[in-house]
């Protein structure tokens, strides 16, 4: 009987170690995939960051009949005009904070 038990503590170590090798297995893939992922999302970030540059507005902050409407902050973004960046031409754009989000404000000038 002392056999036959061993026997059956070398099938379960056999069956530990291929669920053992397995988990490790699934485990390397995972990685690798998490790796792939994390790389191609650095390279999406690194394609579509667009410059810009974010200030208050002169107008900031808001009149107390502003805040009262829901006004937090009055913002200036520039950002590059399309095409190419060397050239350096930008467009302001005016931004309103609101406690849902932002709006962006239909007055913009050129620089």
């Amino acid at each position: 009987k002392q056999k036959s038990s061993s026997s059956n503590d070398k099938t379960n170590d056999d069956d530990d170690d291929e669920a053992n090798s397995s988990v490790a297995a699934a485990a390397e893939a995972a990685m690798k995939e998490q790796y792939d992922t994390s790389k191609r999302l650095n390279e999406l970030d690194a394609k579509t960051r667009v410059p810009c540059t974010i200030r208050y507005s002169g107008f900031h902050p808001p009149p107390p009949h502003r805040k009262l409407l829901g006004d937090l902050a009055y913002l200036e973004v520039d950002v590059p005009d399309g095409g190419d960046s060397s050239s350096g031409s930008s467009t302001t754009v005016h931004v309103t904070a609101i406690p849902t989000g932002f709006y962006i404000n239909r007055t913009a000038k050129a620089t």
